[in-house]
């Protein structure tokens, strides 16, 4: 920040020089606009408004200090140069307040979509801790009866015990995820394996999966490249957009549900991700409205979903859009950079 505010500063004297050498009648001292612009682009507010109160102390000084031209030209050009200087100060300000103020909504956005989701996903969660806490039981109670055993089996008692080890492991990273996925924070990008935020993802699906009897396809190909995304995120989305593709399957017979996910390296320095679903698809003029904020078919949505995933692709400097599926179904399609880091799967 130091190096950008000495170059500024470095700025404003030049055009402080030339506007004093100048005659009256050439307005130099509005090129103090393009220090202003840039502080508020690269430095905090404070530092603008620093740097304004400055523009105009020597916009001052430079026409008391100039000697040659018309000076009631020149008083003309210094009204209009402090006006500029104001203007251009204020509207810069209020920008940047406008960003601070739109991206702290969008971190609320962000967390708001992880608590919804954590609802929805509330009966697969139950079923993934459900299933090692019983199987914690059961080997708790095979333990019990190879040490009640005269003599007591304590071989088979101590693979009981690393059962119950492990299943007690697996019910602790089911916690972990769910508490990862709730928390607020600000975006970290990072490398991020594709094909880990999936299986992880699908995890937190895996109930629903089997209970609707739907039949996944993933196309994760060996040696994808990282993408560079806040990991918690990209789960976020991952998460919406395999939690509508299974709202949409229970509109068909169980027969007929698919679920296929792939992601693909684009070749362009981003990595292609797409989540597709044999469902009843979706309509020509319903595709524009999709990803706007409060928009749903579904009858007890909020319509944050598909807004909230925009917003976090977007954030990333990638893109995100639907299709009509091959055949029948609907197909989400977002892409994301591909990580500059050496990280593969």
């Amino acid at each position: 920040m130091i190096l950008k505010t000495v170059a500024l500063l470095a700025l404003m004297a030049a055009i402080f020089v030339a506007d004093t050498l100048t005659r009256y009648e050439i307005a130099v001292a509005v090129f103090y606009i393009l220090a202003i612009l840039a502080a508020s682009a690269l430095l905090p507010a404070r530092t603008t408004r620093l740097l304004t109160a400055l523009a105009v102390l020597l916009t001052l000084t430079s026409f008391a200090l100039t000697r040659s031209g018309t000076y009631d030209t020149g008083l003309v050009n210094l009204a209009i140069s402090l006006l500029a200087i104001g203007i251009t100060a204020h509207l810069a300000l209020k920008a940047v307040a406008a960003r601070a103020a739109a991206e702290r909504t969008q971190n609320r956005l962000f967390h708001i979509a992880r608590a919804t989701s954590l609802g929805e996903m509330a009966a697969s969660i139950a079923h993934e801790v459900n299933q090692p806490l019983a199987a914690i039981a059961t080997s708790a109670s095979a333990c019990q009866r190879w040490l009640d055993q005269m003599p007591p089996n304590t071989d088979r008692a101590r693979q009981a015990a690393r059962r119950m080890e492990d299943d007690a492991h697996r019910a602790s990273e089911v916690i972990a995820r769910i508490r990862a996925v709730t928390q607020a924070h600000k975006t970290a990008p990072q490398a991020v394996a594709p094909a880990h935020a999936i299986h992880e993802t699908l995890a937190l699906h895996a109930h629903e999966l089997e209970h609707e009897q739907v039949r996944l396809l993933l196309d994760l190909p060996d040696n994808l490249p990282a993408v560079h995304a806040d990991p918690i995120l990209l789960q976020q989305v991952l998460g919406n957009l395999v939690g509508n593709a299974l709202d949409a399957l229970r509109l068909v017979p169980p027969s007929e549900r698919t679920l296929r996910i792939a992601v693909h390296a684009g070749g362009n320095g981003f990595a292609e991700f797409t989540v597709e679903d044999s469902g009843a698809g979706i309509g020509p003029d319903e595709t524009p409205q999709l990803f706007d904020p409060f928009w749903t078919t579904k009858d007890s949505g909020a319509g944050l979903g598909l807004a909230i995933a925009r917003s976090i692709v977007t954030a990333h400097g990638g893109e995100i859009a639907a299709h009509p599926a091959p055949g029948r179904g609907a197909q989400l399609a977002f892409r994301l950079p591909v990580s500059k880091e050496a990280s593969h799967d």
